[in-house]
């Protein structure tokens, strides 16, 4: 038996945090049902919440399937109990005197305690004529009944998901039917109890931080440069200092989540990849003004660098596993931090070195150098989210590699301007 209840992200999202971890996939389903025995069952128990659950279904009859489960629905069981929901999956299909034994359990009546928080944070509130806040509500007590199971199906979204998959199995009109927020999560995108919001959310969170920024950077530009005071290449470095700000933040935000597996919980990924990142980003920026070759040979060095390396530490952070997944806590967090290090130094070359060419050629645009990567690196953490749910993070950190490159190029072009 493999049992789940209340191990989930769910309760973060009442402050608007879309930190997930890897539990909801379908790659961890399927690691699920591979190690059960032949009669084993998965467990998973949350708060009613029927768009999530209706998703974890889906999820399962999709993995059942792929595994090469013949009539994936028969293993499966679908019950309500005090404001929970449960989902049962066994390896082998479910026998009628299994499913009459279920039935019989859910026939008798539930008692339970109340615990007024969980009860309040899922969406439900207690009624004001309850007689005491350590009783469930009869409402509560009254949702006790099996919402699906193979032998008799009951209406509601559960069967009703159930019905549809049996007539078409992962038919690309089932999925279309169903929408994008009911489509599987996967390791690379593990956004399960995504907002249905999201997108507008971060959107907006997103012009109003950017709609500021472009207004303070641009806007004085424009008016020093009526007065006839510009910098010749000024659009090009601003590229390459906004380019820096998005990609640095996108990397970091593709990296936490990736070593989440690796490390075990999201606390221990945020500590050790930005603590490397932090400290190897320092020590980058210091060995970049002791290179022989000048400012613009340390940024085509360091881009270079970004661009090989960057594509392999994520393509690292999936491989990691096998014995190594199963190692000491601290040899995890030192081969996290041991691959991170050459990629921390290679992006501590860059913003020194552009402030190096425009203190040799430009001095008046330093300050925006600054504002400008300040301002896209705070933007940068939400749209690299946006992204993220979209795209998923190794497509993320593929644009990120990219925009490195342009930006790289960019400033050089700029710096041949600025030295005629």
């Amino acid at each position: 038996m493999i049992q789940l209840t209340g191990v989930d992200t769910l309760v973060l999202q009442a402050g608007g945090n879309l930190s997930e971890n890897y539990l909801y996939t379908a790659e961890a389903f399927r690691d699920y049902f591979d190690h059960l025995t032949p009669d084993g069952a998965l467990s998973i128990t949350y708060p009613h919440l029927t768009r999530w659950g209706v998703r974890a279904t889906a999820m399962i009859l999709k993995v059942l399937h792929d595994a090469g489960v013949p009539e994936p629905a028969r293993h499966l069981v679908v019950s309500m109990s005090g404001g929970y929901v449960n989902l049962l999956v066994k390896r082998s299909p479910f026998t009628e005197d299994e499913v009459v034994a279920i039935r019989q359990r859910f026939e008798q009546p539930l008692h339970g305690l109340l615990l007024p928080l969980c009860y309040e944070l899922w969406g439900q509130h207690i009624p004001r004529d309850v007689p005491s806040l350590y009783v469930f509500p009869p409402e509560v007590l009254a949702q006790q009944r099996v919402l699906y199971d193979p032998f008799e199906a009951t209406p509601n979204p559960y069967s009703g998901l159930v019905v549809s998959w049996m007539r078409a199995p992962d038919s690309p009109e089932l999925w279309a039917q169903l929408g994008d927020e009911m489509a599987p999560a996967y390791d690379d995108r593990p956004f399960f109890f995504l907002p249905i919001d999201a997108d507008r959310t971060f959107l907006l969170r997103i012009l109003g931080l950017g709609i500021p920024a472009i207004l303070f950077i641009v806007g004085p530009l424009l008016v020093f440069r009526r007065r006839g005071l510009r910098t010749d290449g000024a659009p090009l470095m601003a590229v390459y200092f906004a380019g820096l700000g998005l990609c640095f933040i996108a990397l970091e935000v593709v990296l936490l989540q990736k070593f989440v597996l690796f490390l075990g919980h999201p606390a221990l990924s945020f500590t050790v990849v930005l603590a490397t990142l932090l400290v190897s980003t320092g020590v980058g920026s210091l060995l970049s003004g002791r290179i022989p070759g000048g400012a613009s040979r340390v940024l085509t060095v360091g881009v270079a660098f970004v661009a090989i390396y960057g594509p392999l530490l994520v393509g690292m952070a999936d491989a990691l596993g096998g014995d190594l997944l199963r190692a000491p806590l601290l040899v995890r967090i030192l081969a996290v931090s041991a691959g991170t290090v050459p990629l921390g130094v290679g992006m501590g070359f860059l913003f020194p070195s552009g402030i190096r060419l425009l203190g040799e050629r430009a001095r008046e645009f330093v300050p925006w150098a600054w504002g400008i990567n300040a301002s896209t690196s705070v933007i940068g953490t939400l749209l690299a989210l946006l992204l993220a749910i979209k795209l998923g993070f190794i497509l993320l950190a593929l644009l990120a590699v990219g925009l490195y490159v342009v930006s790289g190029a960019c400033a050089l072009l700029a710096a041949h301007r600025l030295s005629r």
